[in-house]
């Protein structure tokens, strides 16, 4: 399973877990005045081109940003969630 999937996966999960509570990350829609550039992926071969946020008539929110202090502490919550259900599932 690709980084980019396992990711999703454990960002659907880690919301599904916290949904009762609240999601207590920082998040911002995005609008930009230009859509030049690309989004840089963890390798240069996943870098997408900045255009894919682009707001069109069916979706007006494409992208959402994330400030680097909370992307890594949900990535923490996520890794230690993560870690606890392996243990509670006997280490599988």
């Amino acid at each position: 399973m690709g980084v980019n999937k396992s990711f999703a996966i454990g960002i659907l999960l880690g919301s599904l877990l916290v949904g009762c509570a609240s999601f207590n990350y920082r998040y911002y829609g995005l609008e930009a005045t230009s859509y030049d550039g690309k989004l840089l992926g963890p390798k240069p071969e996943n870098d997408i081109p900045f255009s894919s946020c682009k707001p069109d008539e069916t979706v007006q929110g494409k992208c959402v940003v994330m400030l680097t202090d909370e992307f890594f502490k949900m990535k923490q919550d996520y890794n230690e969630t993560k870690q606890r259900l392996i243990e509670c599932q006997g280490g599988r």
